[in-house]
């Protein structure tokens, strides 16, 4: 009996005037045309009444039924007052009889109502209606008016409860999904901004999540105002979807947007405008096309063997497959699908899902490229640091083998001239001799009467003024001599003790030809026990800070050599009066192949050399200098380095 109660669509009768006797059981409608309670939009304009319109059935109720609470399920778009036998028992909306007094409503998720029927067999169930809202034949694609069903009241409140909560926690489930694919790809574009796929696919997640959070948000929605704001929310994410989804597909697999894109934008430019005249179909169709187009390039990209594009491939026909379901079932093509959740959330989390993947990838493959390079370039760069290393040992070896020839050639020259030398100062000897014993022969004949003494007298003064040059002149080429075999000291390649002030003095005497008559030397030297070095390369130390010292004054000037003891460690400073060096280039000074002298004047190699022979010695070597105030370089040496190499 409840079953034939349901039975709504076949029995109900129509009359366009509105008489509020139309609610009373006792009205004869025997005249009322029947009718559907459904009406497509077309129609309902043009058999629509100014005033509402009443429908009425008439319903046989089994006894079984009588004073039992049963439920009322609805669909309806417009506004309506229901009536069981005369009685009011509750309203849907504000039926009135213009837009003005008119609240519609557009739902078919609500949770159903309940009624009780009277005691009697014959029940009148009349319902006041009224469409008069200008928005309903728009979006009421399903038509104007209302369908009713009567249920079991103990089942078909909680089963509707349990259907309807369904539906909102799993499109709330799948909302959140979205937005939290939508927030992790807005983070990845924020910390790594040139890769704008991210940037592109969040939107289009953002656009996802209002799809997918339609159906909850219009679930008992208080009037047609709020459904529509809905729609234009549904019908702006479609268009945002499509958009940025081509966007993103174009992006992926082309240098540059081809102008294809630039039609869909267009075309969504259009939908966007007139959203509020264009029905739902004009967006779905609108989505078809860009999930076609989309389709065509992942399958052209599939098919030309890119790499990684199957994962895009499958998440767009598990979309395809879900839609096509859903669209099948909808227009009864098919029967409803029973997945445990609408298919076409399925397809949207499956596509989703395969973009943030290939994403992921492409972002893994991109990281893997940039480690390889970095490898590489690493690799490169430990070659190139590795080949300056022994660039800069060659030149250390090529200045060692010079100072190392110097030496030889200096040992060898004096060697040369201290055997001349030997045999000036041996002859010189034997001639002093000889002219003593002249000047006493001469002395003796003077007293005997010698005729030509006195002649041979001046020409003896003469032979001692040329002994006394000739003693002069060999006491200097033997002290030269001496200095130049000291400042070799060929016999001296390992560490020992020395005169720091010697080593000074010798290497001072090498450079006196370029300095003399143009540079004033001033010593300040301290007291300083013998220093344990390496004496030979401290000379080259010192060689190579005296000429940059030399080098640094273009006229005349003053070079300063001090010395003292300062915290068991000797401070040897070279202060010239020269031009000088930036502030900005003072770091860079002992770079090998840095130089201040201009190209073609320096190898730039002579304070590297330095440095590294202090780091020999365990010491250092300082540099302070203003532009125009002349520089000082201090070497530090430390006492007991003989010591700590015995430890070592």
């Amino acid at each position: 009996m409840l079953e034939q109660a349901c039975t709504t669509a076949t029995y109900w009768r129509t009359d366009t005037g509105d008489d509020p006797d139309y609610a009373d059981p006792t009205f004869d409608d025997s005249g009322w045309k029947i009718t559907s309670t459904v009406f497509e939009a077309e129609q309902w304009s043009e058999e629509k009444a100014d005033t509402p319109v009443w429908f009425r059935v008439h319903l046989k109720v089994d006894s079984s039924l009588w004073d039992q609470p049963i439920a009322l399920g609805y669909a309806l778009a417009g506004a309506a007052e229901i009536y069981l036998n005369g009685k009011l028992l509750f309203k849907l909306g504000e039926v009135g009889d213009s837009p003005q007094t008119e609240q519609a409503m557009f739902t078919d998720m609500s949770l159903p109502k309940t009624l009780v029927f009277s005691r009697q067999e014959d029940q009148i169930l009349a319902v006041r209606f009224s469409a008069f809202n200008p928005e309903l034949p728009r979006i009421a694609f399903t038509g104007i008016g209302f369908i009713f069903r009567l249920m079991p009241a103990e089942t078909a409140t909680e089963g509707r409860f349990n259907e309807l909560l369904k539906t909102t926690r799993q499109h709330t489930f799948f909302t959140g999904v979205a937005l939290a694919l939508a927030l992790l790809h807005s983070f990845m574009f924020l910390l790594y901004p040139k890769f704008r796929e991210n940037l592109l696919f969040a939107v289009l997640t953002f656009g996802c999540a209002g799809l997918t959070s339609t159906p909850a948000r219009i679930i008992g929605l208080p009037d047609i105002e709020s459904f529509i704001l809905s729609m234009t929310m549904l019908k702006l994410s479609m268009v945002v979807c499509v958009i940025t989804a081509q966007a993103l597909i174009y992006s992926l697999f082309h240098s540059k947007i081809p102008r294809q894109f630039w039609a869909f934008v267009v075309l969504a430019a259009g939908l966007v405008i007139w959203m509020g005249h264009l029905p739902l179909n004009a967006f779905f169709f609108f989505t078809a096309i860009g999930l076609v187009e989309t389709a065509r390039i992942t399958i052209r990209e599939m098919w030309t063997g890119k790499r990684m594009t199957w994962v895009i491939g499958l998440g767009l026909m598990i979309f395809a497959m879900a839609s096509l379901l859903d669209v099948l079932a909808h227009i009864g093509l098919i029967p409803e699908v029973n997945l445990g959740v609408q298919p076409y959330l399925l397809g949207v989390m499956a596509l989703l899902v395969s973009l943030s993947l290939y994403l992921a990838l492409r972002y893994a493959d991109t990281s893997r490229s940039l480690e390889d390079k970095l490898a590489l370039e690493k690799a490169h760069t430990d070659l190139e640091k590795a080949h300056a290393d022994l660039r800069n040992t060659q030149a250390q070896l090529i200045q060692s083998e010079k100072m190392a020839s110097l030496g030889h050639l200096v040992a060898g020259v004096a060697h040369e001239i201290n055997t001349p030398i030997g045999a000036v100062g041996s002859m010189h000897d034997t001639l002093i001799r000889a002219a003593g014993k002249i000047q006493e022969v001469i002395d003796d004949g003077s007293t005997k009467g010698c005729a030509r003494c006195n002649e041979i007298k001046p020409m003896l003064k003469l032979v001692d003024e040329a002994n006394r040059v000739i003693e002069t002149g060999t006491s200097r080429v033997t002290t030269i001599v001496k200095r130049l075999r000291s400042f070799a000291r060929l016999d001296e390649a390992e560490m020992k003790k020395v005169d720091i002030h010697e080593g000074l003095e010798d290497t001072l005497l090498l450079i006196h030809h370029e300095i003399k008559n143009r540079i004033n030397v001033v010593r300040e030297y301290g007291e300083i026990p013998p220093v344990a070095c390496y004496p030979g390369k401290l000379n080259q130390v010192f060689l190579n800070i005296l000429n940059n010292a030399r080098q640094a004054i273009p006229g005349e000037g003053e070079i300063v050599v001090k010395t003292s003891v300062k915290d068991d460690r000797v401070h040897i400073s070279i202060k010239d009066s020269g031009v000088g060096i930036p502030k900005e280039k003072l770091p860079l000074i002992f770079d090998p192949g840095y130089t201040t002298k201009g190209v073609g004047v320096g190898t730039g190699l002579g304070l590297s050399i330095c440095y590294q022979i202090m780091q020999e010695h365990q010491g250092t070597i300082e540099v302070e200098s203003e532009p125009g105030q002349g520089t000082t370089f201090t070497v530090i040496i430390p006492f007991g380095l003989d010591e700590n190499a015995e430890r070592q």
